[in-house]
């Protein structure tokens, strides 16, 4: 899935359902403080699935079970590195008031059409889109 020279991350969109309908869980970048989705780098032994909980739950403190399949993915660079971002939806079980990186960053829930608006990035906007698509299908 990953072509030459791009590096595997791995993102979580880490979801809830309201009487409002769905919302997802953003969180702020350490070095922009703009929205974006927890996400890392494929470590050696985890699946890229594994990998979007592990990150969820150390950036956003929410705790949940990832889908094992993606729903979208895209592509991005940081620090001149290609990288190839696989994402997974992570129903949301419990949120931590307290977790790994709480002091570093902010987190808000927000709308589907919220979340589409206020992350910069066209690779993760059309990746809400897709999630969106997801939810309507999933069983």
């Amino acid at each position: 899935m990953t072509g030459p020279g791009k590096r595997r991350q791995a993102a979580a969109i880490p979801y809830r359902i309201t009487d409002r309908g769905p919302e997802v869980l953003l969180v702020t970048s350490t070095s922009s403080g703009k929205w974006i989705l927890p996400k890392g780098n494929v470590d050696p032994g985890n699946t890229p699935s594994q990998t979007a909980g592990i990150e969820a739950f150390e950036e956003a403190g929410v705790v949940g079970v990832p889908w094992p399949e993606a729903v979208g993915e895209y592509d991005y660079e940081k620090e001149s590195v290609p990288l190839r971002v696989e994402v997974f939806p992570l129903k949301v079980d419990q949120v931590l008031e307290n977790w790994a990186e709480s002091k570093v960053r902010q987190r808000r829930w927000a709308s589907l059409a919220e979340a589409i608006r206020v992350v910069g990035e066209p690779g993760v906007q059309a990746v809400l889109g897709q999630f969106a698509d997801w939810l309507r299908q999933k069983p």
